[in-house]
């Protein structure tokens, strides 16, 4: 009977010990999960678009300049890379309502200022955008279907011309026939 004794002594005395060192984390060879009920879900937002580099335009912060535009027109496709995924329009005024419709820019001498605005999913972000073209730009408008130069030669042309008569020659060039008046 004694034998019984120390027995159930024993187990009772390892019951013990195991209650123990469950209640103050175990041995510390065993680890410890969150009941799967705590997991919080954190909702997932759109990163910020930005213009990410530049070619041919200074970037300050979110201003970009062109000091030195040297014609009529300012092409902003493929100056500018983005976030991926971004998209991207012109416009006239910074409150974004004029939009450009194009991905090119018509310039006036002088500073011209146009915004940028990025979108990717429901976030936005804007960037001012002023060129500078010079004021002694001059355009000069080609035909395009003139494929070779042409050239002519004219000598000195006498035009008798009196006050009661006076000559004009128009759009005339090298060759012309000309009637004289008088």
């Amino acid at each position: 009977m004694m034998k019984n004794a120390i027995k159930s002594s024993l187990v009772a005395a390892a019951l013990l010990l195991a209650l123990i060192l469950t209640g103050c984390g175990g041995s510390g060879s065993e680890t410890t999960t969150p009941p799967s009920n705590t997991t919080a879900t954190v909702p997932q937002t759109d990163p910020v678009p930005q213009i990410l580099a530049v070619a041919g335009i200074k970037m300050n912060d979110d201003v970009l300049t062109v000091p030195d535009a040297d014609s009529e027109t300012f092409e902003v496709d493929g100056k500018i890379r983005v976030t991926a995924g971004a998209t991207w329009a012109i416009f006239r005024d910074e409150g974004c309502t004029d939009a450009v419709g194009s991905t090119a820019v018509t310039l006036e001498a002088g500073e011209n200022r146009f915004w940028i605005r990025l979108t990717l999913g429901s976030q936005t972000n804007i960037y001012k955008l002023v060129i500078t073209r010079s004021e002694t730009v001059i355009t000069a408008y080609v035909p395009e279907d003139t494929t070779t130069p042409e050239t002519s030669q004219a000598g000195p042309v006498e035009i008798p011309t009196t006050p009661e008569r006076p000559f004009t020659v128009t759009d005339k060039g090298a060759g012309d026939e000309v009637e004289f008046p008088g």
